[in-house]
């Protein structure tokens, strides 16, 4: 791939992308560019959740941004069922082992998932708020920039409009190949709610200078597995700068 594709192809999920190649870039499809973009003060800290599976946690900072305008096919299909396992959220980083995908550092979990460990696909967690965590750091990091993006997002991400508005707009740009340094790396996360039909996640990430954004991101359980949930938009939220991990759990390959 050429410099000058490189430099226009917002590929990457927002709080990933960190190289200078890429400041250039806009957000133009809903996985895609940030180069710790977020509030010009610092963001206050969110409190991790302490609480059972099925209570709220607060975050005051940044706040969780839920895709509220997601379908509501998503909604109607994400209602709570019964979750088998473990359903107290973490307090602690779970024991994972991490493998790399594209220079990001990825975990999985023996126990949680996934099941089925593919170059293109990640998939099998178990219906527990950990395998949501594990999830959610899974896919919401590789599915725009697997060389196979289109099969790892019909098979990751949940099925909404905003799914094939995504599918839409990452077809115009070609592969991706990051370079090591260019792609911050998962440091921490906060679980921000919990049920056994839906979870939203906090993924606090790394550059390489030490600097630190957050993202938030939604899951959902459906057909047998949790899938990223995109807004109609086919976009994610950006990320937010973060002072430090504090209200974070510490969660890296490190």
């Amino acid at each position: 791939m050429s410099d000058s594709t490189d430099t226009r192809n917002p590929w990457t999920r927002p709080g990933v992308l960190i190289a200078a190649a890429f400041l250039v870039v806009a957000v133009v499809l809903g996985i895609l560019v940030i180069t710790r973009t977020g509030p010009t003060t610092p963001a206050a800290t969110p409190t991790v959740a302490t609480t059972t599976a099925t209570t709220t946690a607060t975050a005051e900072v940044p706040t969780p941004t839920v895709p509220a305008t997601a379908s509501t096919t998503a909604s109607t299909a994400t209602s709570p069922v019964a979750g088998g396992g473990d359903q107290q959220l973490p307090r602690t980083a779970p024991p994972v082992s991490w493998v790399t995908v594209k220079t990001l550092a990825l975990p999985i979990s023996a126990t949680a998932g996934p099941q089925v460990d593919t170059d293109t696909v990640m998939s099998g967690y178990a219906h527990t708020p950990i395998g949501a965590l594990i999830a959610t750091a899974d896919t919401s990091s590789r599915y725009s920039i697997v060389d196979n993006w289109r099969q790892a997002t019909l098979a990751s991400v949940a099925d909404t409009p905003g799914r094939a508005a995504f599918l839409q707009q990452r077809a115009a740009y070609g592969q991706v190949t990051p370079t090591p340094g260019q792609l911050t790396q998962i440091a921490g996360f906060n679980v921000v709610s919990y049920t056994p039909g839906r979870a939203v996640v906090q993924l606090a990430r790394a550059a390489g200078d030490g600097s630190l954004t957050v993202t938030t991101d939604t899951v959902v359980w459906r057909d047998g597995d949790w899938k990223l949930l995109l807004p109609d938009s086919g976009t994610t939220p950006p990320a937010a700068d973060l002072p430090s991990l504090q209200g974070f759990i510490p969660w890296s390959s490190t």
